[in-house]
């Protein structure tokens, strides 16, 4: 097989790097105490946006094992990356220990296509020859492009890989401390840069959510009775298990979770997404393609006359109340955010 670009390669590996460190260094420097203490993992299977139920029996392990798996991810994120190009066996054990941080990631939480195209990535780090002999022969080997004749691409090639690599190399700092200064002249390239995106800052769960609220939307007919409008993956019902979606992307069981984190609904005078009041106004409207995003729809999909807004802090169950009464969560009172709404309020 045709060996693959050095400069292509280069890329590839830069990008994995950035993005595994990354996502270790801003944890700590973030300052949240929670990962600075080793136990952001006794919060984050339960509280991240759409727990499996692997994730469930992972928040069941003793605190200690926790703070023991929270300080091995760190190893893994901070240290592992420095090893992709490092001779072969150290790259291949650096490979082995970032693809199973990833798969442990894919089992107990959905996070669609992001720990596969991370795989993916890591893949980089393998020597071809390491490969079983069955895998390889059943790769069909793709004959070499014949060498381009176009100077442009022999010169523009290597120089837009230049400014990716700049770019990446200066944005990480930034990721690392919000005080870092650029020298001017060094400033005016990464701006005149920054529309195309050649590089972005990485890391994930910098700042850990300790709690799991999740906004339901309840309809009604005559404005005492209200029913729920239940997402197909979000925490509804308790006695529900957590399943499986990854690596689809269900859109608003997404980004509800998002809204419920947001501190909008903390001010004295709420103010929902856009988008949320589009959705909710949509369902007054009894827009089929929305209603059609929901798991159960009450009133055989007619549009309720009313709707309103509230929200359930969740908590994964106990092994106990699991086993005696079929419940994968807890939940507290409700909270109303908003206590009615019709489609009056949005002008028809």
């Amino acid at each position: 097989a045709p060996e693959p670009s050095r400069l292509g390669l280069l890329l590839g590996k830069w990008l994995l790097f950035r993005l595994m460190f990354l996502s270790g260094a801003v944890k700590l420097t973030s300052g949240d105490p929670t990962w600075r203490h080793l136990d952001a993992l006794k919060y984050h299977f339960e509280s991240q946006p759409l727990p499996t139920w692997p994730g469930w029996f992972a928040h069941q392990l003793p605190g200690f094992m926790l703070v023991g798996a929270c300080a091995i991810m760190f190893a893994i994120e901070l240290v592992l990356p420095f090893l992709i190009w490092a001779p072969r066996r150290p790259r291949h054990f650096a490979f082995a220990g970032l693809v199973l941080l990833q798969v442990i990631i894919l089992l107990t939480g959905n996070y669609t296509f992001f720990n596969w195209l991370t795989i993916a990535l890591c893949l980089l780090m393998v020597s071809d020859d390491a490969w079983p002999r069955w895998l390889r022969n059943r790769v069909r080997n793709v004959p070499a492009p014949p060498p381009s004749g176009n100077v442009w691409i022999r010169v523009i090639v290597p120089t837009v890989a230049v400014i990716v690599l700049f770019c990446g190399a200066v944005k990480m700092p930034f990721s690392l401390s919000r005080n870092w200064a650029l020298p001017e002249p060094v400033a005016y390239v990464v701006r005149a840069f920054a529309p195309l995106n050649f590089a972005n800052n990485y890391g994930l769960f910098a700042v850990m959510t300790t709690k799991h609220p999740e906004i339901i939307l309840q309809g009604s007919m005559d404005g005492v009775t209200w029913k729920d409008y239940e997402l197909p993956w979000a925490p509804g019902d308790v006695k529900r298990r957590p399943r499986f979606v990854a690596p689809y992307q269900p859109r608003l069981d997404w980004q509800m979770w998002f809204e419920s984190n947001s501190e909008a609904w903390s001010q004295p005078n709420p103010r929902p997404s856009r988008w949320f009041l589009r959705t909710v106004h949509q369902i007054l409207k009894g827009e089929k393609p929305v209603l059609g995003l929901f798991e159960k729809v009450p009133f055989d999909g007619k549009a309720p006359r009313y709707m309103r807004v509230i929200s359930y802090d969740y908590s994964f169950s106990t092994p106990g109340l699991l086993w005696d009464r079929g419940q994968w969560w807890r939940r507290g009172a409700p909270d109303v955010l908003i206590p009615e709404i019709s489609l009056s309020d949005f002008g028809g």
